[in-house]
């Protein structure tokens, strides 16, 4: 029986970051589940002060839901999350997807040397009241760099609001039973958010079972959800 597919979102993203690649999989007889972390998308709760935890918790109470192990895909900030979801319930999980998603240490990968533009990020964003919030324009640049302007469009509607917590947090890593669950990283060669040497230093740490790669943005789920469906429909049958 393939498994259902538990998909968790990035930064100021939501669950309908993840609805074309739904809509296709499910086209396919695949179930899967997107939700919206605390303070995301439809969720009435404020995105002040909302760290890991609090976003792991959500998910643990979902997934624990399904009834079955999951195949949990996790983009960008909600790699941190969805390690922690499995460092407590391996249990939950049948295998961990990484899309272009962040492992380990903070402090490894900030050097300035690892990104074209040293700052850029950081200036785009504006804090308030432990908000967040992004310069749409410069979401384009660092988020949706493949996107044509329809396509930008709809998905700079979808941004939403962050915590200011969750960026100095440090992730707890994980002991040497997570390693026991299976894990596939998806590289994305044109990645500004998570340039590529950088998401190879992530791969290092965590020791992925497989390595796939997109030649995309950070949003592959806008710019290419066909061949990103194709990798995860091919996971399952691994």
């Amino acid at each position: 029986m393939p498994a259902f597919y538990f998909f968790i979102h990035g930064m100021f993203q939501s669950k309908q970051s993840w609805k074309t690649v739904i809509r296709l999989l499910e086209d396919k007889g695949y179930t899967s589940v997107a939700i919206d972390l605390p303070g995301h998308g439809i969720s009435t709760e404020s995105v002040s002060g909302k760290g890991i935890d609090d976003y792991a918790n959500s998910v643990i109470q979902e997934i624990e839901q399904m009834h079955q192990p999951v195949i949990l895909v996790m983009h960008d900030m909600s790699g941190w999350v969805g390690t922690e979801v499995a460092r407590r319930r391996p249990d939950l999980i049948c295998q961990l997807v990484y899309l272009a998603a962040m492992y380990g240490n903070r402090a490894d990968y900030e050097h300035p040397e690892f990104y074209t533009e040293p700052g850029r990020i950081e200036r785009a964003l504006h804090a308030q009241n432990g908000i967040l919030s992004i310069d749409p324009k410069e979401a384009r640049y660092i988020f949706f760099g493949d996107l044509d302007d329809l396509q930008f469009e709809i998905a700079s509607s979808a941004l939403g609001y962050e915590s200011e917590r969750l960026l100095g947090e440090q992730p707890v890593i994980p002991g040497i039973e997570f390693h026991d669950i299976p894990s596939t990283y998806i590289q994305l060669v044109n990645d500004k958010a998570l340039p590529l040497n950088v998401q190879k230093m992530m791969q290092k740490a965590l020791r992925p079972t497989s390595v796939f790669t997109l030649d995309t943005d950070h949003a592959p789920f806008y710019s290419a959800p066909q061949q990103l469906t194709d990798i995860l429909i091919e996971l399952n049958h691994h």
